[in-house]
């Protein structure tokens, strides 16, 4: 799930189409953000609670109890339950506030993944759009104690990525909400093609490969199959690439979204974002 629309009822048509009557946690963006989530998930006939650290003891207690007994089906929270909580049952999770920490990014959707006897998946409702700023929780992550580098980019008209919208415009909103014109969607296939892309990044790093050569490892992939590149693939593909060095030159995303039949509109902010060479 990866798109956010524009008000607190579509956090509910988001659990209504996507996870509903499984057992959630919400991560809000402030005490006032996560009361009017509870109010309107309550509204809509869920049971649904709030948390945050001026909740009294006795209070939080009841409140978690609740949660893990089932009585609650959707626990809203502002960081309570981001680490050190276990609910091997929670079946889904949905973000609802931005974070550039990777950390907390991990630790949000790992709330919904122990496993549990007769739970096959945990859900990620992406309504803040994490995964474009730190990638899908499923990819490999190489970890290091040397620290990473802050690269320095250009001035830019546009705000730094939180959401991607149809017509290609990349937002960051103070709250999800306030953003409008998206809509949360499942991107099965696509996902799977990026989480390929993504080993094949890795191995080209390994290798000491330009990153050039996952891009095409996926064209080659995706052609055999008889499918062309998504602008959604390439909006996520051009962001990857530059993180790295000897990313390609910018004109080889106008001609790639020119053979896969693609108006470039769609992709060029992102190329206007990231492509800074």
């Amino acid at each position: 799930m990866i798109l956010t629309k524009s008000s607190l009822i579509d956090f509910c048509n988001s659990y209504f189409a996507h996870a509903n009557g499984k057992k959630m946690i919400i991560f809000a963006v402030n005490v006032e953000h996560s009361q009017r989530i509870v109010q309107e998930y309550r509204e809509a006939g869920i049971s649904a609670e709030h948390l945050d650290t001026n909740t009294p003891k006795t209070q939080r207690e009841q409140i978690l109890r609740n949660f893990k007994e089932g009585r609650t089906r959707v626990l809203s929270n502002v960081d309570i339950v981001s680490e050190g909580f276990d609910v091997p049952d929670c079946e889904a999770v949905q973000l609802a506030r931005p974070t550039k920490s990777l950390a907390l990014y991990l630790q949000q959707v790992g709330r919904c993944m122990r496993p549990a006897p007769g739970k096959s998946e945990g859900i990620v409702l992406d309504n803040a759009a994490l995964w474009t700023e730190h990638g899908l929780s499923q990819q490999n992550r190489k970890w290091t104690l040397e620290g990473k580098k802050k690269k320095k980019r250009r001035n830019s008209q546009y705000p730094m990525d939180v959401v991607y919208v149809e017509d290609g415009v990349i937002r960051q909103p103070a709250i999800p909400e306030e953003v409008e014109g998206m809509q949360l969607l499942e991107m099965t296939q696509e996902m799977d093609d990026l989480l390929l892309f993504e080993r094949f990044l890795e191995a080209a790093w390994d290798k000491g490969d330009k990153p050039i050569r996952a891009f095409m490892q996926l064209k080659d992939k995706l052609l055999h199959q008889d499918r062309l590149f998504t602008a959604f693939h390439l909006s996520y593909i051009i962001k990857r690439v530059y993180d790295y060095p000897e990313a390609p030159k910018k004109g080889l995303w106008y001609y790639t979204a020119i053979e896969n039949n693609i108006d470039y509109k769609l992709i060029k902010k992102a190329v206007e974002t990231y492509a800074y060479t």
